[in-house]
């Protein structure tokens, strides 16, 4: 899928030089927005010379990168992100060693947010609070997480996202490329479709612009025009840090979401009670495990008391329900079975063959539990809504069994005797 991108940074109206740094490779499908910080110009040093060091890594290592676009299986995937990371780890360590040299630049670092685009998807990495948010089909989500203190307390609990905003430290962030020799990176991939905007900020930016700012901007005007708007703006609010603000638009945004899109997959897990609770950063990382399969008319997806560690999700297409041979259910669209595998081992309950060409969602226990060891918050919400779903089919099967109970109890007070004559047809007129 083809992309466009435009960017632009500002000094802001309070500072009198700029620390923010930021590149864009087209060639390559590679954006980067640092934010410095440190002693005298030694902010501007830590953010340009982090840049720097990730487009290089990336672009000798890109073969990776082709292999994926060639290939996108699971493996290739880890290969690009471990790229990444390798990339800002790289970047950590000669932005710290050069503070050590340089007693002028000691205490120096930056934020860092990495794009890169590939055919049909992004690799996003992010350490500090820059910050990388999607524009998709009228709504702005953020889709990376700020390593800073206030951002921890509202993860607690302690503190809601509104008041996090105002809070006094809400500029201290935890995590940032060169403090110390090595820092802990976070990434994601994500699908892209047809006019989605991806935007990259320094938190000049995002200090002053919410997501409703932000879709507001991004639907009232073209693409070129966008970074100076925006800039601007965040100027007209006070403008008192470096602003930065790299757009990248996707495709064609007149063209029709096709049915396994992944704005698609989105809708149908935002119906599933698991994840009807999860934002849009949760959602995306449980999209990250998911595989989409694709079965023929009549083809076998589940047997009758075999074993499985998969959920299921219909995204088209029509399947059947069949317990010892005989058809009990027929499920369509934003159906889901085989949840309850995710955490036993119990045989599969009936058999399920598609019933025209079918494309599935699948979720494989093994993966989503290796992100769930990783986001406790995404593991809370699951598991609680795992209980729930447990909770409620057995209080249905005990108000079932109390039903069955009743009427048997109904049936033997009703019972009439009748005779029994067995074969013995001697007493009837001839």
């Amino acid at each position: 899928m083809e992309h466009k991108a435009v960017g632009l940074t500002d000094v802001g109206r309070k500072r009198n030089h700029n620390e923010d740094f930021f590149v864009m490779k087209e060639d390559l499908g590679l954006y980067v927005v640092c934010d410095g910080m440190g002693g005298h110009a030694a902010g501007e040093v830590a953010s340009e010379m982090t840049a720097n060091v990730v487009v290089k890594v990336i672009q000798k290592n890109y073969t990776h990168v082709i292999d994926f676009m060639a290939e996108p299986n699971k493996a290739n995937r880890e290969r690009v992100k471990r790229l990444l990371e390798t990339a800002i780890q790289r970047a950590c360590k000669k932005v710290f060693e050069t503070s050590e040299k340089d007693s002028s630049k000691q205490g120096m670092g930056t934020t860092c947010v990495v794009c890169l685009m590939v055919e049909d998807g992004a690799f996003v990495a992010h350490v500090g609070d820059s910050r990388c948010y999607l524009y998709r089909q009228n709504e702005t989500h953020q889709i990376t997480e700020d390593h800073s203190l206030v951002n921890e307390y509202v993860k607690q609990g302690v503190m809601s996202k509104e008041d996090a905003q105002e809070h006094p430290q809400a500029n201290l962030i935890t995590r940032a490329v060169g403090l110390q020799p090595t820092v802990q990176v976070d990434t994601l991939y994500s699908e892209t479709m047809d006019g989605d905007v991806i935007l990259l900020c320094s938190d000049g930016l995002s200090e002053y612009l919410r997501e409703k700012d932000i879709t507001k901007l991004i639907t009232s005007h073209a693409l070129s025009d966008l970074p100076k708007i925006s800039v601007d703006l965040a100027n007209d609010r006070g403008g008192k840090d470096n602003i930065t603000s790299v757009l990248i638009q996707t495709g064609d945004p007149e063209a029709e979401a096709a049915s396994d899109s992944i704005s698609k997959k989105v809708e149908m897990l935002k119906k599933i009670p698991l994840f009807k609770n999860f934002n849009f950063q949760e959602i995306t990382k449980i999209l990250e495990v998911i595989e989409v399969h694709r079965f023929g008319s009549g083809e076998l997806i589940i047997e009758e008391d075999s074993l499985g560690e998969e959920m299921y999700i219909i995204l088209s297409g029509h399947v059947e329900v069949t317990k010892e041979k005989a058809k009990i259910a027929e499920l369509k669209p934003g159906s889901f079975f085989g949840e309850m595998s995710l955490i036993d081992k119990t045989p599969r309950s009936a058999t399920i063959r598609s019933i025209d060409d079918t494309k599935m969602m699948v979720i494989h226990k093994r993966p989503l539990f290796a992100v769930l060891k990783k986001e406790s918050r995404v593991a809370m919400k699951l598991f609680w809504a795992l209980l729930q779903t447990m909770s409620k089919r057995l209080r249905v099967t005990g108000e079932e069994i109390v039903s069955l109970k009743g009427l048997q109890q109904e049936i033997e007070n009703n019972q009439e005797v009748t005779p029994s004559y067995g074969t013995d047809l001697s007493y009837l007129d001839e």
